[in-house]
């Protein structure tokens, strides 16, 4: 009688290249190109992909730095953290805690989402990454997107611009004497 387990053949875990998953990939790709496009000369941005961390010569997800957005950045001076989600990705707790902190300071993160059923992409506002929701998409902007001459797609990111000349607009206000204060 044979007292062996059978052999279970099991190929390894295929090593991480470092790259990120191809839908959230292509996402970062369309955003930024759009950022670039619509904000020419007044931003800078960079892509983070804070859970890759190398271990030897192998990068693999990590628990380091939970939360931190997709792409960090300035656009009219004003620092701004954009987190990105394709079709049933949720931001996680660490995320809308990162969120909420950043907002509160005054600058201003928020969730862009690509629902690829539909093919369509939101905006969401802070206030609204709390209560994040596919089926309901309480407090979710609609992104346009088009396509130019070249046949290159762009997200239309007016509802962004908004936010920031209205963000701007304060820090002015903020920033301007009273009479009181003039002496007047």
């Amino acid at each position: 009688m044979n007292n062996r387990r059978p052999f279970i053949s099991r190929k390894p875990a295929r090593p991480s290249s470092g790259k990120r998953d191809q839908p959230e990939a292509r996402l970062q790709k369309l955003v930024n190109r759009s950022l670039q496009s619509q904000f020419k000369g007044r931003c800078h941005v960079r892509d983070t992909n804070p859970e890759m961390v190398r271990v030897g010569q192998q990068a693999m997800r990590g628990a380091t730095n939970k939360g931190r957005p997709d792409i960090v950045g300035h656009i009219y001076g004003l620092h701004i953290e954009i987190e990105l989600k394709v079709s049933n990705n949720y931001p996680t707790s660490e995320q809308k805690l990162e969120i909420r902190r950043v907002n509160r300071t005054g600058a201003i993160a928020v969730v862009i989402v690509h629902v690829r059923s539909k093919d369509k992409y939101y905006l969401v506002l802070g206030p609204s990454v709390e209560r994040f929701s596919y089926k309901s998409r309480d407090g979710w902007v609609l992104l346009p997107k088009f396509t130019d001459h070249k046949d290159t797609e762009f997200l239309l990111l007016e509802p962004l611009n908004y936010l920031l000349i209205t963000k701007a607009a304060a820090l002015v206000d903020l920033m301007t004497p009273t009479q009181t204060q003039q002496g007047d």
